[in-house]
């Protein structure tokens, strides 16, 4: 149930790779979120639910995988833009789906902070 955290650091060839941190109890979503895309599990829930976790850790949008295809959820568009995103998972999302978020936040904005 872990998140595969892959980071790319130019220029920093021969250097040891940072451990990935681990996702602190009880978080909305697990996994580390740093500025640009990253890979996180949501715990489960409503779409609603959803969107006010990612808001409060910083996060603009949200794509999950459904068929091969990227369908987004865009937080604080109009719902007609997210529409396809919440007739994805009508009923609310399982636990543990993974998803890909993108912040503009601050490096280190980790999950789990509400």
């Amino acid at each position: 149930g872990t998140p595969l955290l892959a980071r790319s650091e130019e220029g920093h060839a021969g250097r040891a790779p940072a451990e990935a941190p681990e996702a602190p109890t009880g978080s909305c979503l697990s996994g580390e979120i740093a500025p640009g895309f990253s890979i996180v599990l949501y715990e489960g829930g409503s779409v609603g639910e959803l969107e006010a976790c990612a808001e409060g850790l910083g996060v603009a949008a949200l794509y999950a995988l459904d068929e091969g295809s990227w369908v987004a959820y865009i937080l604080g568009a109009p719902s007609f833009v997210n529409r396809s995103f919440s007739g994805l998972f009508p009923g609310g999302l399982p636990h543990a789906v993974p998803l890909v978020v993108r912040s503009d936040g601050p490096s280190g904005a980790g999950a789990g902070r509400n």
